[in-house]
Formats: C-alpha cells, structure tokens, sequence
C-alpha cells in the first residue's frame, strides 16, 4: 500500500513511518523541513497552507494519515472554552 504521512517527521508521524515501512508499506513522509523519517521511501517539504500541495499529496496515496499538532508550541489540542455569557 502507498501511504502518506503529513507530518512524518513528528513524535506521533515519525512513529507512524517507522511502523509502516516495517509492515512492507511505501511511504512517503511529509513535512515542512523535509528531513528524512526512518523508513520513508520518499520524503518531501510540504506547507498545510498550499491546498493544491496538500490534495496532491493526498490523491497520490492509497490513504494519508495526517500527524500534525494543531499547534507548532506543542500545547493543547482542544480549543480553550470562552466563559458563557449571561
């Protein structure tokens, strides 16, 4: 299977390559520096901003698995709650 990960170079993506290139899987490894990921066949520089980078990264693959914080401080992934107002 021809996968992809954003975000190949991260704790959680790094993880993800390593794992399916151990199960035999083509992967190629997507992230802003564009470093090598243990066990990425292909590595590229990839900006989320680029929609048109993105959805070919993504029509490429037999599936994408997307490992990417939503926050580059590595802080919370929920959004913080706004008091009600009364």
């Amino acid at each position: 299977m021809n996968l992809t990960v954003i975000g190949g170079t991260g704790n959680t993506g790094a993880a993800v390559v390593a794992e399916a290139a151990r199960r035999g899987h083509i992967v190629t490894s997507a992230s802003r520096s564009g470093r090598h990921a243990e066990g990425a066949t292909t590595d590229v520089v990839a900006d989320l901003a680029d929609t048109a980078a993105v959805v070919d990264l993504i029509s490429a693959a037999d599936a994408t698995i997307i490992a990417v914080s939503p926050d580059r401080t590595g802080g919370p992934v929920q959004r913080p709650s706004t008091p009600s107002r009364r």
